[in-house]
């Protein structure tokens, strides 16, 4: 656990002098990610989840974990320290609301229900898209159907069980991905691995999310080993999050580290 937070402190650290803002960006398509997305304006939807995520950080309520990640065990969490110190936090799943309301967006892949608020950030962006979450965390996902009901959301399909278990036949079903969002397993083994299982089903206007980057040393060999992939055109930095993109024809090889 020590490593873990000396490493995540380096890469924070690092982080603060190297990202850039958008007065520093050269590429037109990082330019208007940063102008449109990163700095967009909040919707009334996103509003909504926020005041859930208030909510939530004060719930006592327990709930049972089983984690076959990072740290393999079951145990019990309260809300209020899952949404605290796991769930997503708003800006990020604002991010990602945004990308998805472009035409182009469709299919959407999430690892890692989790208490539901990423999914929920993602649902609300449009009604015509079709989420597809998988966790194996029975009573957290159930916590998440509640708040997805109470944001009266019906655009989500719930996964229960282990990635391992459960991803490739529910891949089979997939016609192809337009955006997938990796949180959860945060090993390097586990994350590569799933990288390769969506690949043939990703296309030149897909975008993979890839969360807690930095959050172990095996997480930051993962993304640079994504981010150099051969698939891979363009990459965000965003420290929690790092972001891929596939198009060969309109991005050229690079990546960004952006202020956020």
């Amino acid at each position: 656990m020590f490593d873990d937070l000396t490493h995540r402190t380096k890469h924070w650290l690092r982080y603060q002098k190297t990202a850039k803002t958008k007065y520093y960006l050269h590429s037109p398509f990082v330019y208007s990610f940063f102008t449109n997305f990163i700095e967009g304006a909040p919707t009334d939807e996103i509003k909504k989840i926020e005041r859930q995520f208030s909510k939530a950080k004060n719930n006592p309520t327990p709930l049972q974990i089983q984690d076959y990640g990072a740290t393999p065990g079951h145990y019990t969490k309260r809300v209020l320290d899952i949404a605290k110190n796991a769930a997503i936090e708003p800006r990020f799943g604002a991010l990602m609301h945004r990308w998805l309301k472009q035409e182009s967006m469709y299919f959407v892949l999430e690892l890692g229900t989790s208490l539901g608020f990423g999914t929920a950030y993602m649902a609300s962006a449009k009604p015509d898209l079709e989420i597809y979450t998988i966790d194996a965390a029975a009573e957290v996902q159930a916590y998440a159907k509640s708040l997805h009901h109470d944001l009266a959301l019906k655009n989500i399909n719930y996964i229960e069980g282990q990635f391992d278990q459960v991803l490739l036949p529910l891949l089979k079903d997939m016609p192809r991905i337009d955006f997938a969002y990796i949180d959860g397993n945060h090993t390097e083994e586990a994350t590569l691995r799933y990288f390769e299982w969506i690949k043939p089903k990703l296309h030149e206007y897909s975008v993979v999310v890839f969360d807690d980057i930095y959050w172990s040393a095996g997480m930051t060999a993962a993304w640079e080993k994504i981010k150099s992939d051969a698939s891979v055109s363009l990459s965000i930095d965003l420290y929690r999050q790092g972001w891929v993109f596939f198009s060969k024809e309109k991005l050229a090889k690079e990546h960004f580290t952006l202020r956020f």
